[in-house]
Order: C-alpha cells, then structure tokens, then sequence
C-alpha cells in the first residue's frame, strides 16, 4: 500500500513540476519564493525534473519489491530456526 501511494504522488509530481507552464503566478514559482530563491529557473530544468520523477516513478512501479519480507525476513527465518530442533543451522 506504501509503495502505490510514493508511486502515485511521484507521477502527480512529475505532471504538476514537468507539465504545468512557467509563469510568475505558478504555485512552484510561489514555493521557490517562499523558501527564499529569487534567481529564474529555466524551463528546461522543470522538465528534466519532472522527467526523472516519472521515470524513477514508473522504475518503482515495475520492481517487486516487499518491504516486509526486506526488513524481517532474516529475524523470521531466525525464530523458526531457534523453535524447531530438527532445522540444523
């Protein structure tokens, strides 16, 4: 559930960064004001960051990849080993 919910807010990510005009008035010009960077970003810089949102977006989509088998797998085959005396190790 994690993992579609990074994977949904990386695509919004890279429509709203790589896909919406710059202008004076847009919201990610209003943010970039806000935290104090004055300088003008070039168009071609939203559109490369939105690119690689998309793809590390669609790279994560496509890996199997289970986050509790990844943490706990080795502390779970550890307490089957410890409980059952005829697993030699």
């Amino acid at each position: 559930m994690f993992k579609i919910i990074f994977i949904c807010i990386l695509f919004l990510f890279s429509i709203l960064i790589g896909l919406f005009p710059v202008m004076e008035n847009s919201p990610h010009e209003w943010i970039k004001y806000k935290l104090g960077f004055d300088k003008k970003i070039h168009y071609s810089t939203h559109i490369m960051i939105g690119t690689l949102f998309y793809i590390s977006a669609a790279f994560l989509s496509q890996i199997d990849f289970n986050i509790y088998n990844y943490f706990f797998s080795d502390k779970l085959n550890m307490t089957y080993v410890k409980n059952n005396p005829t697993v030699k190790t």
